[in-house]
Protein backbone atom coordinates (compact mmCIF):
# COMPACT_ATOMS: atom_id res chain seq x y z
CA UNK A 1 0.00 0.00 0.00
CA UNK A 2 1.60 3.15 -1.31
CA UNK A 3 1.22 5.71 1.90
CA UNK A 4 2.30 8.90 0.07
CA UNK A 5 4.43 10.02 3.19
CA UNK A 6 8.17 10.80 3.92
CA UNK A 7 9.51 10.74 7.25
CA UNK A 8 12.69 12.90 7.80
CA UNK A 9 14.76 12.29 10.57
CA UNK A 10 16.67 15.64 11.92
CA UNK A 11 19.81 14.47 13.95
CA UNK A 12 21.03 17.27 15.53
CA UNK A 13 20.29 20.68 13.38
CA UNK A 14 19.91 23.73 16.34
CA UNK A 15 18.86 25.66 13.22
CA UNK A 16 16.34 24.66 10.43
CA UNK A 17 18.14 22.15 8.05
CA UNK A 18 18.15 24.00 4.52
CA UNK A 19 19.05 20.14 2.84
CA UNK A 20 15.81 18.46 5.29
CA UNK A 21 13.99 21.93 3.60
CA UNK A 22 14.88 21.05 0.20
CA UNK A 23 13.48 17.55 0.59
CA UNK A 24 10.51 18.04 2.06
CA UNK A 25 9.59 21.02 -0.43
CA UNK A 26 10.87 18.08 -3.54
CA UNK A 27 8.19 15.72 -1.97
CA UNK A 28 5.95 17.70 -1.47
CA UNK A 29 5.05 18.72 -4.66
CA UNK A 30 4.88 15.07 -5.85
CA UNK A 31 1.79 15.05 -3.28
CA UNK A 32 3.66 13.09 -0.53
CA UNK A 33 2.59 13.86 3.43
CA UNK A 34 6.33 15.28 5.16
CA UNK A 35 6.68 14.17 8.93
CA UNK A 36 9.86 15.89 10.52
CA UNK A 37 11.22 13.78 14.03
CA UNK A 38 14.52 14.30 15.97
CA UNK A 39 12.89 11.24 17.73
CA UNK A 40 14.79 7.66 17.07
CA UNK A 41 11.66 5.16 16.36
CA UNK A 42 9.81 3.70 13.48
CA UNK A 43 6.90 5.40 11.29
CA UNK A 44 5.86 4.18 8.89
CA UNK A 45 6.55 5.63 5.32
CA UNK A 46 7.50 4.91 1.91
CA UNK A 47 10.76 7.02 2.22
CA UNK A 48 13.04 7.74 4.88
CA UNK A 49 15.59 10.27 5.08
CA UNK A 50 18.15 12.03 8.01
CA UNK A 51 21.05 14.31 8.17
CA UNK A 52 23.88 14.47 10.61
CA UNK A 53 25.20 18.49 10.66
CA UNK A 54 27.56 16.96 13.46
CA UNK A 55 30.29 13.95 14.00
CA UNK A 56 30.72 13.45 17.42
CA UNK A 57 29.07 10.36 19.94
CA UNK A 58 25.55 12.16 20.65
CA UNK A 59 24.84 12.26 16.96
CA UNK A 60 27.19 8.76 15.79
CA UNK A 61 24.68 7.06 18.49
CA UNK A 62 21.19 8.44 16.76
CA UNK A 63 22.95 7.46 12.99
CA UNK A 64 23.49 3.75 14.22
CA UNK A 65 20.07 3.63 16.10
CA UNK A 66 18.33 4.68 12.38
CA UNK A 67 20.81 2.57 10.67
CA UNK A 68 19.85 -0.54 12.87
CA UNK A 69 16.41 0.32 12.45
CA UNK A 70 16.04 0.92 8.56
CA UNK A 71 19.07 -0.59 7.11
CA UNK A 72 19.45 0.36 3.79
CA UNK A 73 15.98 1.75 3.76
CA UNK A 74 16.86 5.30 4.89
CA UNK A 75 18.80 7.96 2.77
CA UNK A 76 21.48 9.79 4.94
CA UNK A 77 23.38 13.06 4.53
CA UNK A 78 24.80 15.58 5.98
CA UNK A 79 28.34 16.20 7.36
CA UNK A 80 27.75 14.47 10.33
CA UNK A 81 27.40 11.38 8.38
CA UNK A 82 29.34 11.70 4.97
CA UNK A 83 31.56 14.50 3.15
CA UNK A 84 31.33 13.34 0.07
CA UNK A 85 26.90 12.47 0.25
CA UNK A 86 25.49 15.56 -1.69
CA UNK A 87 21.56 16.51 -2.41
CA UNK A 88 20.95 15.55 -6.57
CA UNK A 89 20.58 18.31 -8.24
CA UNK A 90 16.67 18.23 -8.85
CA UNK A 91 16.41 18.37 -5.29
CA UNK A 92 19.11 21.10 -4.28
CA UNK A 93 17.70 23.33 -6.95
CA UNK A 94 14.05 23.29 -5.17
CA UNK A 95 12.85 26.46 -3.15
CA UNK A 96 13.41 25.25 1.11
CA UNK A 97 10.29 24.31 2.66
CA UNK A 98 9.99 26.77 5.69
CA UNK A 99 6.69 25.13 7.17
CA UNK A 100 9.10 22.20 7.65
CA UNK A 101 9.84 24.39 10.87
CA UNK A 102 7.38 26.42 11.46
CA UNK A 103 10.68 29.17 10.54
CA UNK A 104 9.37 32.63 9.30
CA UNK A 105 12.33 34.80 10.98
CA UNK A 106 15.01 34.61 8.36
CA UNK A 107 16.14 32.57 4.81
CA UNK A 108 19.02 30.24 4.77
CA UNK A 109 20.83 29.55 2.13
CA UNK A 110 24.37 29.90 0.56
CA UNK A 111 26.44 33.50 -0.46
CA UNK A 112 29.42 31.67 -1.25
CA UNK A 113 30.98 27.97 -0.97
CA UNK A 114 34.45 26.76 0.46
CA UNK A 115 36.79 28.38 3.00
CA UNK A 116 40.47 29.64 2.20
CA UNK A 117 41.46 29.10 6.41
CA UNK A 118 42.64 25.73 7.96
CA UNK A 119 41.30 25.99 11.12
CA UNK A 120 41.64 22.65 12.92
CA UNK A 121 38.05 22.20 14.33
CA UNK A 122 36.40 23.21 10.51
CA UNK A 123 35.22 20.71 7.96
CA UNK A 124 34.46 23.44 5.43
CA UNK A 125 37.35 23.31 3.70
CA UNK A 126 37.15 19.84 3.26
CA UNK A 127 33.91 19.41 2.21
CA UNK A 128 33.40 22.55 -0.17
CA UNK A 129 37.14 22.86 -1.13
CA UNK A 130 38.50 26.56 -1.32
CA UNK A 131 36.48 29.70 -1.74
Amino acid sequence: MVLKRIVIYDIDSKIPNLALMKISAYHKKRGYDVKITKDIRYIRADYYFSSSVFHNERSNLKVSALLDLFGSDIQMGGSGFSLKTRLPDKIDACFPDYELYNHKKYAIGFLTRGCNKSCRFCLVPKKEGRL
